[in-house]
């Protein structure tokens, strides 16, 4: 494949091709297929070492190309970020899987090294969280350093753990005395954190059914198990935003049942998946994935399918708002 790009980077259209896109001029390729225009995709991407974005029309098509661009590139190269589809199903159980491959995205573009991330359009206009507050949140937990361990505690809840007597699955964390076990995500194994007061004496992971340690580690990341998380202090700016939208927006009694059971959940940190329609309530400025990363590219995979899934996304939105009373005068941006 090297080779191939090689050859194909010395071709007079892509050479031209190469130019636009230095000048960050769109560009539309027409009269070819899929794999002519991943091949050009991977040829740009080895040239200009940046951040590409490849946009499907559904989740379906993201998969199938993850898959077919994971037998070329390095695994550290490409990640995917699938986002369910179904945005306004209040009986929608989001796929864990899929959220926890989104975070793992997201702590990998975190790191600045460019990569290729496969989404579906839902995807790419899902309302986000800003690339500071995804840095804030993620840390690395290192020997010998001091960490409160109330404060740890706090955090893990408000990041989506489950405080648990034992960990069992990955998401859960347990703390006995000094000894925290946590299972985050990109871990194949739980870790072990052995405290003498605020200082993290040993990091060791451990098998989860023998509880056995397996091997000393020097640090490792955390990172939330939800991407719509917040502090306690986060949440009560949230219910104050909320609450003086109420004021000034003429709802029916029920939907202010549903906005006061909102906030209930909300406090409690359940069905977030469903609720991150508040989102947008705590950030200053729209966010979506691509702001997460200071620059890159974004290739749109067969355009006109895409803008029609957009249109059906706009006409499920108005079909929510025609069955939901007039609970969505409360300003939900479910996409941007």
């Amino acid at each position: 494949m090297k080779q191939v790009l090689e050859h194909l980077s010395k071709h007079k259209t892509l050479k031209t091709i190469k130019g636009k896109l230095t000048q960050k001029q769109n560009i539309y390729i027409n009269n070819t297929n899929e794999d002519n225009a991943l091949l050009v995709l991977l040829s740009m991407y080895k040239q200009l070492n940046q951040n590409f974005f490849i946009v499907t029309p559904n989740l379906y098509t993201s998969q199938l190309i993850y898959d077919k661009l994971s037998r070329v590139l390095e695994k550290d190269e490409i990640n995917f970020y699938p986002q369910d589809e179904f945005l306004t199903n209040e009986l929608l159980v989001s796929s864990s899987e899929f959220r926890l491959e989104r975070i793992n995205t997201i702590d990998k573009l975190m790191n600045n090294k460019p990569r290729v991330v496969i989404t579906n359009l839902y995807g790419v206009l899902k309302p986000q969280f800003s690339q500071t507050k995804w840095k804030n949140a993620m840390i690395t937990l290192h020997k010998g350093e001091t960490y409160s361990l109330d404060a740890l505690k706090d955090r893990l809840i408000n990041y989506g753990y489950n405080h648990q007597y034992t960990v069992e699955k990955i998401g859960d964390f347990a703390l006995r005395g000094g000894i925290l076990d946590i299972f985050p995500i990109n871990s194949d194994n739980p870790f072990r954190l052995d405290f003498f007061g605020d200082e993290l004496e040993v990091i060791k992971t451990f098998d989860l059914d023998t509880q056995r340690s397996i091997d000393t580690v020097p640090s490792f990341r955390l990172t939330p198990m939800t991407d719509f998380f917040y502090t306690d202090e986060e949440y009560e700016h949230l219910e104050n935003k909320i609450q003086e939208k109420l004021k000034v927006t003429d709802l029916s009694n029920e939907s202010i049942n549903m906005v006061k059971d909102d906030l209930s959940k909300l406090k409690d940190r359940e069905e977030l998946d469903r609720l991150s329609r508040y989102l947008p309530f705590m950030t200053e400025k729209h966010n979506t994935i691509l702001d997460l990363v200071d620059e890159s590219k974004v290739m749109y995979l067969d355009y006109h399918r895409v803008l029609e899934q957009n249109t059906l996304l706009i006409e499920e939105i108005k079909e929510w708002y025609d069955q939901t009373n007039d609970y969505p005068k409360m300003g939900f941006n479910l996409i941007y």
